[in-house]
C-alpha cells in the first residue's frame, strides 16, 4: 500500500485478513474501497467479489 495506494488487490487481501482476524470494521473499510478501485482498473469480476465479501460481513 505504501508503494501504490490505488492497488485494489491490496485492499481486498487486507480485508480478507482483517475479516479472518475478526477486525470487522477494518475489513469493512477495506472492502468498501476495493470495489471502486477494481472498477477504475477494469476488473469488474474482482469488484463483484469484494462486494460479495461486504455482504458476508453484514448479512
Amino acid at each position: 500500500m505504501r508503494l501504490d495506494r490505488d492497488f485494489a488487490k491490496t485492499y481486498f487481501n487486507r480485508g480478507v485478513i482483517r475479516y479472518k482476524l475478526r477486525e470487522v470494521q477494518g475489513a469493512f473499510e477495506d472492502f468498501q474501497k476495493a470495489p471502486g478501485l477494481f472498477k477504475l482498473q477494469g476488473h469488474i469480476d474482482y469488484s463483484r467479489e469484494a462486494v460479495s465479501k461486504i455482504r458476508q460481513l453484514w448479512y
